[in-house]
């Protein structure tokens, strides 16, 4: 406190000085080259600056006679080389190794170092093309050839089994609500995978071999789809791309850009695929061509999911509706609603659509006629719907409940969809249910059991 009558005096004081540069060796210190006296040792020369280095440099060499250049140049040169292929991750080197076609280049290659030979031997891994066997496994009799088809004499025939859409309709077939596809005439059982690792492979299923694995993503795969009769794979990443992928001969096709944010999911029915993205658009694209055909706009938040049966396209989201489209034109069909919370499931079916959401709740939409009205609210779960997939006999959702639930339509054969019933649980109670997939006999699970992750199969059959 300051006494009455007086004032407070503020004296400066002046700031410590800062602390001077290191003392550097400028070039004006340098000894003339001109005295023949001069020498510079290692330790000065690491104390220039990179401009001064380079000036040192240039002066000395100005003056070597040219027996002394072509010594520097013999010396330089070894240390300038620089393999490529070491610089890169191993299975870029084995993807860009893998478009050697030419027996006499492969020949030439693999002389060109140990490390390049070692890439291009089987215990390198190198990546089967159309004319390169990859090694075989041990205890694997069909060679990798065979197993993708590239040398089958004739086509192998194969359809996926879930029944929802029949192969007699003119149009091309939607893609299986299970994720199986008809494959293209191989003779082996593929499986075609993508993961935050940001690669896509392909898989014998058969032997458990790793085909092929394709590079390009730049961030996590998010979804994947494979095309009935056709060897092409679809998968939409954080990277906010669609890529197209020959999973026959492994390699990338076509890169399809224009989304703002992550791709979130995709579905595909003959050369078009749909994908929905989190910057609340949905994309229509030609996959041969790479062409966009439509931007569908509407949603006001991200949009999670989405379904497309050739005709119309159904996409959900954040916003929680869900809206129907017109592959055709583009334009909004429908805005359905009744979900309170983010819409994370949907599928199509000739006469129905099935909802789930977030808030526990499925939902069943008739598509006869063009009313979309609904035919059945159901409280599935007690937390987010996980799974949905129907046919037209069952219904099987999963949720983060831990819930497996079974139910069964009942049509009474006027062609109208009808309503269902609740017939069991499909599994003892989990932690979280991941995913179900189920064909006309078989029933996949993927939940989570004691902190793990496992794979339940159940087999069920229709009352004879």
């Amino acid at each position: 406190m300051t006494p009455v009558g007086q004032s407070t005096l503020y004296i400066p004081v002046a700031s410590p000085p800062t602390p001077a540069p290191s003392p550097g060796l400028s070039f004006a210190d340098l000894p003339s080259t001109n005295d023949p006296t001069a020498s510079l040792s290692r330790r000065q020369f690491t104390l220039m600056s990179p401009e001064h280095r380079r000036r040192f440099l240039g002066s000395i060499l100005a003056d070597c006679t040219p027996s002394e250049l072509l010594f520097v140049s013999s010396t330089v040169t070894p240390l300038l080389k620089r393999d490529f292929l070491r610089e890169l991750p191993p299975e870029l080197s084995w993807y860009i190794l893998s478009f050697i076609d030419e027996p006499q280049t492969l020949a030439r290659a693999s002389c060109v170092s140990r490390y390049w030979n070692r890439l291009l031997s089987d215990e390198g891994g190198h990546i089967p093309t159309d004319d390169s066997l990859s090694p075989e496994p041990e205890g694997f009799t069909p060679t990798i050839r065979h197993a993708i088809g590239l040398d089958s004499p004739k086509p192998f025939h194969r359809r996926a089994l879930s029944g929802v859409f029949s192969s007699n309709v003119p149009r091309p077939k939607p893609s299986e609500p299970s994720g199986a596809s008809d494959g293209w005439g191989q003779p082996n059982a593929l499986v075609v995978s993508g993961g935050c690792d940001k690669d896509v492979r392909v898989w014998d299923a058969k032997s458990g071999f790793c085909i092929y694995t394709m590079p390009g993503h730049q961030s996590t795969i998010r979804c994947l789809k494979v095309l009935h009769n056709r060897p092409i794979a679809v998968t939409g990443s954080r990277d906010r791309t669609v890529r197209v992928w020959d999973v026959r001969r492994g390699k990338m096709l076509r890169v399809l850009e224009g989304h703002e944010q992550s791709v979130r999911c995709i579905d595909v029915c003959g050369n078009i695929v749909v994908s929905g993205s989190y910057d609340t658009t949905c994309r229509v694209w030609n996959i041969d061509t790479g062409a966009c055909i439509h931007v569908l706009r509407g949603h006001y938040h991200q949009i999670y999911t989405v379904a497309f049966d050739g005709v119309r396209i159904a996409s959900g989201g954040l916003d929680t509706t869900v809206r129907v489209w017109d592959v055709e034109t583009g334009t909004c069909l429908a805005l359905l609603q009744g979900h309170t919370a983010l819409v994370c499931q949907l599928q199509l079916t000739p006469t129905m659509l099935a909802t789930g959401g977030s808030d526990g709740r499925v939902i069943t939409f008739s598509l006869v006629g063009s009313s979309f009205s609904v035919i059945q609210r159901l409280a599935a779960h007690d937390s987010s719907v996980t799974a949905l997939q129907l046919d037209d006999r069952f219904m099987v959702t999963g949720g983060n409940d831990g819930r497996v639930r079974l139910f069964q339509f009942q049509n009474d054969g006027d062609g109208e969809p009808g309503k269902c019933e609740y017939v069991r649980e499909l599994s003892d109670p989990s932690e979280s249910v991941w995913k179900v997939a189920f064909t006309r006999t078989t029933c996949a699970i993927a939940a989570k059991k004691a902190g793990k992750t496992v794979v339940e199969i159940w087999r069920y059959r229709p009352n004879e």
